[in-house]
């Protein structure tokens, strides 16, 4: 990992360093603001990429990793519902819902998050 060398007692960095700086902080994806703090950005989605369950959870994978784990007691249409009829799903846009037409359920992902 690159480090910054700064000469003893100087209170100024040159156009090395900052240089550096500037490209520690791109690879990080860490932003400074006026006041010299960082702060990490961490790019979420709200879309889903695929949905799948158990006999208790609704599980929803996210385009950025993350999975959720949802109770289907929440959703009682899809807690009544067949295994056919609970896999029988597609998304609605990018992923920004679920539809099931067989019991006519439709879940926006953001709501759950």
């Amino acid at each position: 990992m690159p480090t910054v060398l700064r000469q003893k007692g100087s209170k100024r960095l040159n156009a090395s360093e900052l240089s550096e700086i500037r490209n520690i902080v791109s690879e990080k994806k860490i932003s400074l603001n006026q006041n010299g703090m960082s702060t990490l950005i961490i790019n979420k989605s709200t879309n889903a990429t695929d949905v799948w369950f158990s006999d208790v959870k609704m599980y929803i994978r996210l385009e950025d990793g993350r999975e959720l784990a949802i109770p289907i007691e929440w959703f009682p249409s899809l807690r009544d519902a067949t295994d056919d009829q609970r896999s029988n799903w597609r998304f609605i846009g990018s992923g920004e819902g679920i539809h099931w037409h067989d019991i006519d359920e439709d879940i926006l992902v953001e709501n759950l998050l």
